[in-house]
Protein backbone atom coordinates (compact mmCIF):
# COMPACT_ATOMS: atom_id res chain seq x y z
CA UNK A 1 0.00 0.00 0.00
CA UNK A 2 0.78 3.25 -1.03
CA UNK A 3 0.62 6.85 1.64
CA UNK A 4 -1.80 7.69 -1.43
CA UNK A 5 -3.90 4.22 -1.38
CA UNK A 6 -3.51 4.71 2.89
CA UNK A 7 -5.36 8.36 2.42
CA UNK A 8 -7.67 6.76 -0.13
CA UNK A 9 -8.42 4.16 2.58
CA UNK A 10 -8.89 7.06 4.85
CA UNK A 11 -11.39 9.14 2.39
CA UNK A 12 -12.99 5.58 1.85
CA UNK A 13 -13.97 4.82 5.22
CA UNK A 14 -14.03 8.28 7.06
CA UNK A 15 -13.04 7.28 10.29
CA UNK A 16 -10.06 4.49 10.60
CA UNK A 17 -7.92 3.80 13.67
CA UNK A 18 -4.32 3.92 13.61
CA UNK A 19 -3.43 0.43 14.68
CA UNK A 20 -6.06 -0.28 17.05
CA UNK A 21 -8.33 -2.90 17.25
CA UNK A 22 -12.12 -1.57 17.63
CA UNK A 23 -15.47 -0.85 15.80
CA UNK A 24 -13.92 0.59 12.53
CA UNK A 25 -11.30 -0.73 10.21
CA UNK A 26 -7.44 -0.47 11.57
CA UNK A 27 -5.19 0.87 8.61
CA UNK A 28 -2.22 -0.74 9.95
CA UNK A 29 -4.04 -4.25 9.54
CA UNK A 30 -4.95 -2.73 5.63
CA UNK A 31 -1.34 -2.11 4.98
CA UNK A 32 -0.43 -5.14 6.50
CA UNK A 33 -2.83 -6.88 4.27
CA UNK A 34 -4.64 -8.47 7.25
CA UNK A 35 -5.14 -8.88 11.11
CA UNK A 36 -1.54 -8.88 13.29
CA UNK A 37 -0.95 -10.71 15.62
CA UNK A 38 1.21 -9.10 18.57
CA UNK A 39 2.44 -5.49 18.05
CA UNK A 40 2.95 -3.78 14.64
CA UNK A 41 5.92 -3.18 15.23
CA UNK A 42 7.47 -6.49 15.09
CA UNK A 43 5.57 -7.24 11.81
CA UNK A 44 8.03 -7.31 8.43
CA UNK A 45 6.27 -4.19 7.01
CA UNK A 46 6.80 -2.20 10.14
CA UNK A 47 9.25 0.28 8.65
CA UNK A 48 6.80 0.55 5.74
CA UNK A 49 3.78 1.18 8.06
CA UNK A 50 5.70 4.02 9.90
CA UNK A 51 6.72 5.77 6.71
CA UNK A 52 2.60 5.38 5.49
CA UNK A 53 1.74 6.92 9.02
CA UNK A 54 3.59 9.70 8.66
CA UNK A 55 2.15 10.88 5.56
CA UNK A 56 -1.23 9.94 6.61
CA UNK A 57 -0.32 12.01 9.74
CA UNK A 58 0.88 14.57 7.54
CA UNK A 59 -1.82 14.79 4.92
CA UNK A 60 -4.35 18.05 4.53
CA UNK A 61 -6.82 15.70 4.07
CA UNK A 62 -6.55 13.72 7.46
CA UNK A 63 -7.64 14.88 11.08
CA UNK A 64 -5.69 12.65 13.30
CA UNK A 65 -7.14 12.62 16.88
CA UNK A 66 -7.87 10.32 19.74
CA UNK A 67 -11.41 9.34 19.36
CA UNK A 68 -12.45 6.06 19.40
CA UNK A 69 -12.13 4.72 22.67
CA UNK A 70 -9.21 7.27 23.14
CA UNK A 71 -7.37 5.32 20.32
CA UNK A 72 -5.04 7.75 17.53
CA UNK A 73 -7.69 7.66 14.88
CA UNK A 74 -8.02 9.47 11.32
CA UNK A 75 -10.96 10.50 10.20
CA UNK A 76 -11.02 12.35 6.64
CA UNK A 77 -10.78 15.74 7.32
CA UNK A 78 -13.78 17.96 5.18
CA UNK A 79 -14.51 21.74 5.49
CA UNK A 80 -17.30 21.24 7.80
CA UNK A 81 -15.23 18.56 10.03
CA UNK A 82 -15.96 20.33 13.05
CA UNK A 83 -19.19 21.29 12.77
CA UNK A 84 -20.16 17.67 11.85
CA UNK A 85 -18.71 16.34 15.03
CA UNK A 86 -19.94 18.87 16.90
CA UNK A 87 -23.41 18.08 15.49
CA UNK A 88 -23.41 14.62 16.30
CA UNK A 89 -22.72 15.22 19.98
CA UNK A 90 -24.82 13.49 22.54
CA UNK A 91 -24.20 13.89 26.44
CA UNK A 92 -20.37 14.23 26.42
CA UNK A 93 -19.58 11.67 23.70
CA UNK A 94 -20.38 11.63 19.45
CA UNK A 95 -22.22 9.41 17.43
CA UNK A 96 -20.92 8.09 14.61
CA UNK A 97 -22.00 6.37 11.25
CA UNK A 98 -19.44 5.36 8.93
CA UNK A 99 -21.75 4.47 6.11
CA UNK A 100 -25.29 4.20 5.71
CA UNK A 101 -25.79 1.22 6.22
CA UNK A 102 -23.75 0.65 8.91
CA UNK A 103 -24.82 0.78 12.12
CA UNK A 104 -24.04 4.16 14.10
CA UNK A 105 -21.94 3.99 17.63
CA UNK A 106 -20.88 6.22 20.83
CA UNK A 107 -17.03 7.46 20.74
CA UNK A 108 -15.07 10.17 23.15
CA UNK A 109 -15.86 11.36 26.15
CA UNK A 110 -15.51 14.97 26.08
CA UNK A 111 -12.83 16.23 28.38
CA UNK A 112 -12.68 20.48 28.86
CA UNK A 113 -9.31 22.12 30.09
CA UNK A 114 -8.69 25.55 30.46
CA UNK A 115 -5.34 26.22 29.51
CA UNK A 116 -3.59 29.10 30.58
Amino acid sequence: MTSTEAIAFVRKHGVVLMSARGPVPSLVQAIAGGPIRGSWWAHPKAHEMVRILDAVSGSDDVLACRLVDGKVTYLQFQEDSYATAASFRKDGSWTVQTEVAAAPFEVGQVREEVVR
